[in-house]
């Protein structure tokens, strides 16, 4: 009798701390791999084509390790929105790592075949003594510009509604070019009665730009800007 309960004690001993190893085990991977409940939003920088229209990508992550639940992600493009819509993602759950999207079209809002530069004729005179004179100039020319996004996403295991803001390329706009100083004006050239000389180009360019619509890769990497 007394060799089985020592028996007995000996095997509960051994039960015991390897219960206790599984809890010890278990704490340190809780340490070492804490809970994180995190999400994040990833722009996709050039659009996708489909149908006949161009769409903004946005991607949703969950950039923790928890699963995140009842996502809804809402958006505004203030070039051209008054109010924010919701987004049409294909999945409100998400476990830690996964992702979804949502697209938004461009329709006749954004423009990704804008122009990416600016060009200006200056124009030359002369006096009667052959000095040069240039005419003052002031023009307006439709180029591409980047518009503000705003994204908010409200996550039932994160009390706070977490915002963001991208600029997005692109959306179409004026860029107002002025040289005014140094400068003659057309009523003075009229009046002064000079001789037109020559006329000078100019051009104003975003070289980034086309790098973003994919154009001569080859130079946009030389050149650092993709």
């Amino acid at each position: 009798m007394g060799k089985k309960l020592d028996l007995a004690k000996k095997y509960g001993e051994k039960i015991l701390w390897i219960f206790v190893g599984i809890f010890i085990s278990m704490g340190v991977t809780a340490i070492q791999n804490p809970p994180i409940t995190s999400v994040s939003v990833e722009p996709m920088q050039n659009p996708i084509f489909k149908g006949d229209d161009y769409y903004a990508r946005f991607y949703v992550v969950n950039s923790g390790n928890q699963p995140l639940s009842n996502i809804i992600a809402t958006y505004q493009f203030r070039c051209f929105m008054n109010d924010t819509e919701k987004a049409n993602m294909l999945t409100d759950y998400l476990r830690g790592g996964d992702r979804t999207f949502f697209d938004v079209p461009f329709g006749d809002n954004m423009n990704y075949q804008c122009s990416w530069g600016a060009e200006i004729q200056v124009e030359t005179y002369k006096d009667n003594r052959g000095k040069l004179y240039t005419k003052c100039v002031n023009v307006t020319s439709k180029v591409c510009m980047y518009c503000n996004v705003t994204i908010s996403l409200s996550v039932k295991e994160i009390p706070e509604i977490q915002n963001y803001n991208f600029m997005y390329p692109f959306s179409e706009g004026d860029l107002s070019t002025e040289i005014s100083e140094g400068c003659v004006s057309q009523e003075e050239v009229d009046r002064m009665n000079w001789t037109y000389y020559d006329t000078i180009g100019m051009g104003l360019f975003d070289l980034s730009t086309p790098c973003l619509m994919g154009k001569d890769l080859d130079w946009c990497k030389e050149q650092g800007y993709i």
